[in-house]
């Protein structure tokens, strides 16, 4: 019988909880990948809602956009470890990963155009790697970046920071994107078919290759 419910991650740190429905009304890639999904991060719940009661409900989508993110972004996560604009002397810095974006503006607001705008184009890709709510196509759940520090992942909400395992972050990962993968793995439609070959490639391509979608 095929569990519909899975865990996967450490509690107490990043944690992933995906409960598969079936009642979105067609077995397409959309409907096949239709579920609650809730991150959690050392006891935080970042992606979902906890009611008065002490419920959670996670965020319900089709976590195909997920894999097709994910897919992409894994080599970036893995690879890279620095912010993709430096900060001048002059400019007010980010006091932790979820500053980014915001600090970014600021700077943007004083230096000249060209390079306001090269920058600015070199943070749009940045985001479309690192922060997971770009992998939702026509939803809006909170921003989450992720950046690596050496052994360490660096987990961000806009208010926040978290210091997560490197290794156990990408292994959490890997499980997730590996368990919607096998939910279109019968699938016969082009979105499955380019979807299983990105997440399958992932790690063979190099940086000129890869497609931002």
């Amino acid at each position: 019988m095929e569990q519909l419910k899975l865990k996967f991650g450490s509690v107490g740190e990043f944690h992933v909880t995906l409960e598969w429905k079936t009642d979105y009304g067609s077995d397409g890639p959309i409907g096949m990948t239709w579920g609650d999904l809730q991150f959690w991060i050392e006891g935080t719940l970042i992606w979902g809602q906890l009611d008065a009661a002490g419920k959670t409900a996670g965020i319900t989508w089709s976590w195909i956009d997920l894999l097709e993110f994910l897919g992409n972004a894994l080599p970036y996560l893995i690879e890279e470890e620095q912010y993709p604009i430096t900060f001048g002397k002059n400019d007010e810095k980010p006091k932790h990963l979820g500053e980014l974006r915001g600090m970014a503006k600021l700077r943007a607001a004083r230096i000249s155009g060209a390079d306001a705008d090269e920058e600015d184009e070199r943070l749009r890709d940045f985001f479309l790697v690192h922060d997971l709510s770009e992998a939702l196509q026509g939803a809006y759940p909170p921003k989450l970046l992720f950046l690596r520090r050496g052994s360490q992942m660096l987990a961000a909400t806009n208010r926040q920071e978290f210091v997560l395992s490197f290794t156990d972050t990408i292994a959490t990962f890997e499980r997730l994107g590996d368990a919607i993968f096998e939910r279109i793995s019968g699938l016969t439609d082009v979105r499955s078919e380019v979807a299983r070959v990105r997440w399958c490639k992932r790690h063979d391509m190099s940086k000129e290759g890869r497609i931002l979608n």
